[in-house]
């Protein structure tokens, strides 16, 4: 018995989470994000504000919980460990890849405001490039002879180039599902139609 109320609270408390993150999402569509507060989440999932708190520290960290969720569900993150590896194509190529990736999510509805809206790709940006620059720039300085600075630098004007790339083109040519190559024997990466998405929300 106890085992079963433990596993529906875990399932109750899990879709609390989510519908936070989805209506989140939702009211960033219409206003700013840094406009969407705590008190108007809660009043729209009348839940109290201890019960918001329970699973978010603030709304930036329903934001980044957000990305980590889509970056991982996306391969995103096996993008750039793959590429540190082996640094067998540009890192330019590589942000392509990797944008590639959540470009896709552009087509799903909730994730749509996400990749479009300017203010919340903006964040995204900066937030993708603080999580994946440690693995990205350690391998940069160790095939080229450059400062870590240098380096961060390099990456965020290739990744925040290819993402504002699709963006501006509304992500038209990211209808594609792109696949990094983790053959050892071969390198670069391939295009193929885009399959299913199973949304990690």
């Amino acid at each position: 018995m106890k085992s079963y109320v433990a596993q529906k609270s875990y399932e109750s408390s899990k879709k609390t989470r989510v519908s936070i993150q989805r209506l989140f999402l939702k009211l960033a569509e219409t206003v700013p994000f840094y406009k969407v507060s705590v008190s108007e989440i809660c009043k729209k999932m009348g839940i109290t504000r201890t019960a918001f708190y329970y699973h978010f520290d603030d709304l930036y960290a329903v934001l980044d919980s957000i990305l980590d969720e889509v970056i991982e569900a996306s391969g995103m993150a096996d993008v750039f460990l793959a590429w540190a590896e082996r640094m067998d194509v540009s890192l330019d190529t590589a942000c392509k890849v990797a944008i590639d990736c959540i470009g896709r999510y552009a087509f799903v509805n909730q994730y749509q405001a996400l990749l479009t809206n300017a203010m919340l790709s903006g964040y995204a940006i900066d937030y993708i490039i603080s999580r994946e620059k440690d693995v990205v720039v350690s391998a940069m300085m160790r095939e080229n002879p450059m400062g870590r600075a240098q380096a961060e630098q390099q990456f965020r004007f290739s990744f925040a180039g290819m993402f504002f790339l699709g963006r501006n083109q509304c992500w038209d040519h990211f209808s594609t599902t792109v696949y990094y190559r983790t053959d050892a024997n071969q390198s670069g990466y391939d295009s193929s139609p885009s399959g299913t998405l199973t949304p990690p929300l």
